[in-house]
């Protein structure tokens, strides 16, 4: 039997179709292997012009799991060049440590604890599934706040809410996928 597996070559500058869950595509662009950008575009599918695109505001820079794209769940609809200011786009990537119960900031020379409030710019290190991804850049081009995102910084309060009544919050009824069913 076939593998529904694509042999696909991700390399800097391939560009990436996102569909959301309200029907309408968002788009982002690998800048190196383990990043890549999501930018403040979205539309209902057509293809929009590539040189356009990639220099438009990047709404956030995350890793996300290869097979996304070797499944075809992300197309890929092109290649263009990297915007150079979009490559460090993150301000710093942390991490929790449960034993110690505090938050470690990466940096060159190592890592240092920080409070949760010094985490406003900055991203958990972790790899992304294209669920929650896709859910991330809804909210984003919405201007919303984003559960796992606020999770992460929240790891420290039992007290956080669960995924529905966060976004009932924000107005916004969180239907869980089917995909997150299984």
């Amino acid at each position: 039997m076939a593998s529904n597996k694509k042999r696909v070559a991700l390399k800097k500058g391939i560009v990436f179709q996102v569909p959301l869950s309200d029907g309408s595509f968002g788009y982002g662009q690998i800048v190196e292997k383990a990043r890549k950008n999501f930018f403040n575009f979205r539309n209902n599918g057509e293809i929009p012009n590539l040189n356009t695109l990639v220099n438009l505001p990047v709404l956030f820079q995350i890793s996300v799991y290869d097979y996304i794209f070797k499944e075809g769940i992300w197309p890929i609809i092109g290649k263009a060049d990297v915007n150079e200011q979009n490559i460090d786009f993150v301000k710093g990537h942390f991490t929790y440590d449960k034993d110690k119960g505090c938050y470690l900031l990466w940096e060159q020379n190592g890592k240092r604890i920080v409070e949760p409030d010094q985490l406003k710019d900055c991203e958990y290190v972790s790899v992304w599934d294209y669920q929650s991804a896709q859910q991330r850049l809804l909210d984003a081009l919405d201007r919303r706040p984003n559960y796992w995102v606020e999770q992460d910084k929240n790891m420290h309060n039992p007290d956080f809410l669960d995924i529905v009544n966060f976004y009932k919050l924000y107005g916004y009824e969180f239907k869980l996928p089917d995909s997150f069913k299984d």
